[in-house]
């Protein structure tokens, strides 16, 4: 590999983890090129012996590739193992679609993506280290049995995927190139109409005076999609909204930390099956924040959702402690109800963390002994409770899932 060619790479590298260049750009670039992966010595087997580096917590198996020989020589790695030059595109195949990556670890600049996401962005990722891709046949074979059983055809494609994993022995994400294919199939061989499984969520918007749904359309892979189309309004509110720039750059910033919670949450619940505080705190997250949502939404505003939100938002500092701060179920609880609690020592953690700006919006929220207090709530402080919530969810789930789409949703000119 040539020297401009490296320098290309590591060009991207840099801008990617500077967020700069978007995840899946830099992966169709990388996928293009040869890197080099540590190899155990395995002269004997005549096999090669591709070494991965274990992930914190629950995170899996990361494999390393480098940009360049001496970007393996600097790290602890060549003390014990050899080097080998590889098509990208050729080791994504080989590996278990449920390990992430990680570009040139140990080194200055570095950059690691999660397995759900190579699975979102890499064509054929894993496909030699699987049992049984996703065709038309086996499709087929599939659909005859839930046939045989009368499964309703709106439950096949999600128990097609649930078939997958369990045949294949790993995790499936919901926006996987092969989940969109699974979701086509069924799309045009079963009832039409039937496919329309829902949104992968619903949030709520402020502006006018009232609150607007928004929805999270499920299985789109990033957010391509034109996301006024995702903001329920008359078009003659819309054409007014469309003028309120300031509103309308509101909304963009609120729909990509939408699209990146909920995407995240689902991407998660597979990463920490084997940690029961972290699985519980991201799944009651999300069930609170849908709360929320829903009561807002409602043909009169339902205060309760300041409640909501505020449990919403404690459960997101948890997840924030246990995730980054390795707090066990003793210091979280410990810590009780206390937001301010929970922010301070969220800060202690990691002072430069964007949760240090709700600390203004704190005292909105309703004590847990005085809950009452919500409903003299206007409907523009109801707004803020569940807008900071919401905001604070994404804030916490980005570095766990890799997902950041507010660098690749921009405001269209007028």
């Amino acid at each position: 590999m040539n020297h401009t060619i490296i320098q290309r790479i590591e060009d991207d590298l840099k801008s990617v983890a500077e967020r700069k260049l978007p995840e899946e750009e830099f992966l169709r670039r990388l996928l293009e090129q040869f890197v080099f992966v540590a190899v155990s010595d395995s002269s004997e087997k005549n096999i090669l012996e591709i070494v991965l580096l274990a992930g914190q917590g629950d995170e899996g198996m990361f494999l390393p590739v480098f940009t360049s020989p001496e970007r393996f020589l600097s790290t602890p790695l060549a003390k014990k193992h050899e080097l080998k030059k590889l098509p990208f595109d050729v080791l994504m195949r080989q590996i278990r679609p449920d390990t992430g990556l990680v570009v040139n670890p140990f080194n200055p600049v570095s950059h690691t993506v999660r397995w759900f996401v190579l699975q979102e962005h890499v064509p054929d990722f894993g496909s030699e280290a699987i049992k049984q891709e996703v065709t038309p046949p086996w499709l087929e074979s599939v659909n005859a049995e839930f046939s045989k059983q009368e499964m309703p055809h709106r439950r096949r494609p999600w128990e097609a995927i649930r078939v997958w994993n369990e045949v294949n022995g790993v995790p499936i994400s919901g926006s996987s190139i092969r989940a969109r294919q699974i979701f086509d199939w069924f799309h045009v061989n079963t009832k039409p109409g039937s496919h329309m499984a829902g949104p992968l969520a619903e949030a709520a918007f402020y502006y006018d005076g009232a609150f607007w749904e928004v929805t999270i359309p499920l299985g789109c892979g990033s957010p391509s999609v034109d996301f006024l189309d995702m903001l329920r309004m008359p078009a003659s509110v819309k054409l007014r909204f469309w003028n309120e720039r300031n509103d309308l750059f509101i909304f963009v910033k609120f729909f990509a930390d939408c699209f990146d919670y909920f995407y995240s949450v689902d991407d998660l619940r597979s990463s920490f099956a084997s940690n029961p505080l972290l699985k519980g705190f991201i799944a009651a997250g999300r069930e609170h924040i849908t709360q929320a949502a829903s009561l807002l939404l409602d043909t009169r505003p339902n205060a309760k959702a300041a409640e909501a939100s505020r449990f919403a938002l404690e459960i997101f500092l948890k997840t924030f402690l246990v995730a980054k701060g390795g707090l066990s179920e003793k210091e979280i609880k410990d810590l009780r109800h206390d937001l301010q609690k929970l922010l301070t020592r969220c800060l202690e953690v990691d002072p430069q963390s964007e949760l240090r700006h709700i600390e203004s919006k704190l005292s909105l929220y309703p004590d847990v002994a005085a809950r009452y207090r919500a409903e003299d709530m206007s409907p523009r402080d109801l707004w803020t409770t569940y807008y900071t919530a919401l905001t604070s969810g994404a804030v916490v789930v980005r570095p766990l899932s890799g997902r950041d789409t507010t660098k690749s949703i921009q405001i269209p000119p007028f």
